[in-house]
């Protein structure tokens, strides 16, 4: 029977000549091509921007949590009428 570390290691031989196999595939070689030639491009290009922050004057957010829990325990049920047939 083989260890952990032996069974490990045996998952991520396989693993990794399965990716290997894949990053093999012309198909995909085109789309990464790392020339910049490829104009097939699906994600937008980034800014350094970042992401606007709102007025420091501003108070925080706050929410306010609900439970009906022990409304719904004393009724019978969940404390939602509309839960009850």
């Amino acid at each position: 029977m083989l260890s952990v570390t032996q069974r490990a290691n045996k998952r991520q031989s396989f693993f990794i000549s399965q990716i290997e196999k894949e990053l093999a595939d012309p198909d995909l070689q085109r789309l990464e091509d790392p020339s910049g030639r490829s104009k097939d491009t699906s994600v937008a290009p980034s800014t350094a921007a970042e992401t606007p922050q709102p007025a420091s004057s501003a108070p925080p957010t706050r929410i306010k949590l609900v439970s009906n829990n022990s409304n719904g325990a004393a009724n019978g049920g969940s404390g939602n009428p509309s839960d009850r047939d």
